[in-house]
Formats: C-alpha cells, structure tokens, sequence
C-alpha cells in the first residue's frame, strides 16, 4: 500500500456547491437506514438488489469505517452543505480481482438533479490526485441507465460486460490522465 493512499483520511475534501463527503460514523446508521431501506434505491445495488434492514446497514458502515484504517480511502458518507442531511454515499471500493471501483448511490429524493455526476467527478479526479490511482473502474447493472449515463459524463469508458460476485455487469474504466491508457 503506498503512503500517498493513507493520506486524506478524517480531512477528505471532496465537495461542491451542494455536497460533501466526509467518513461515516456509526451514528450515521439510523439515517443510512433509512435510504437503504428502500427497494428503488437499492434495486441496483448489490447482489440482492433490495433494501437493506438496520442490522444490514450497520454491517456496511461498519465495513466502510473499517476500510478508512486499511486502505485509506472507502466509501464516505454524501452530506448536503446546506441541511447537514445525508444523502446517500459515494467513494471507492477494493474489488476482489484488486481493481479500484467508484460506487455511489443516493437518497431517491435526490435523483434527477445532478448530484451524483457531480460529487462522481469530484470523487474520480480526488482517487487520482490524492490516492495516485493509475486506473478507477465502475460496475453498473445493464438496466441501471441512469447509473450508466452517470459513467459516461464523467467520462469512464465502457468495456464490455463482466462478471463479479456471480452476476454480469457493465464495465467502465477511466485511466489517469497523466498516464498514457494501453492501446485498445
């Protein structure tokens, strides 16, 4: 693990006019909870794709939180800057091949409005700048389009389909810009 992984931790700073990241707490549970309780929002989530109970949620956190220790980065909590709500989640994920995967997701009252391409880019530009990731990857469901359309502005490359956790995904990739991408 290189050290330039291990720096950001409590003192992330990823945000734009309207969102946040910042690590998640254990007292985030009951609000996270919450979103991932429902069906919709985790309709494209995981391998079960439907909501979560408390006790599930908990465990995720958990994880994420863990993950801040280990690896440096993870999945940070999506805060608005006006309310102090959150919103849902966004950050990085260690695939089981190694790979880094961006994930996120947000409260259904939010979609439609920009956020997550937003706090998306941000987020891949930081795993870059900070973690010195040569390559981040995504997965999206193949009827996941607004997930999909999501990858695309940020500007992740579509690759083809891929199995991981026994399901097929769609695969997206992004190198860094200041690296040359292998020739396709």
């Amino acid at each position: 693990m290189s050290e330039k992984r291990r720096q950001v931790g409590k003192d992330i700073q990823i945000r734009n006019e309207i969102v946040h990241l910042r690590e998640f707490t254990p007292e985030d549970a009951d609000a996270m909870s919450l979103i991932y309780a429902d069906d919709e929002v985790m309709k494209h989530i995981g391998s079960k794709r439907r909501g979560v109970s408390p006790a599930e949620t908990k465990r995720m956190l958990e994880h994420f939180i863990e993950n801040y220790g280990t690896d440096g980065f993870g999945i940070w909590a999506c805060v608005m800057n006006d309310t102090g709500e959150l919103t849902g989640h966004c950050g990085f994920n260690t695939l089981p091949d190694g790979m880094v995967e961006i994930a996120y997701l947000l409260d259904r009252k939010y979609w439609g409005r920009g956020i997550a391409t937003g706090i998306a880019g941000l987020t891949l530009a930081e795993g870059y700048r900070t973690f010195g990731f040569r390559k981040i990857v995504a997965l999206a469901y193949p009827d996941n389009t607004a997930s999909i359309r999501v990858l695309e502005k940020i500007g992740m490359r579509y690759e083809g389909m891929q199995r991981y956790y026994g399901k097929s995904f769609c695969f997206f990739s992004k190198y860094n810009d200041e690296d040359d991408e292998p020739d396709s």
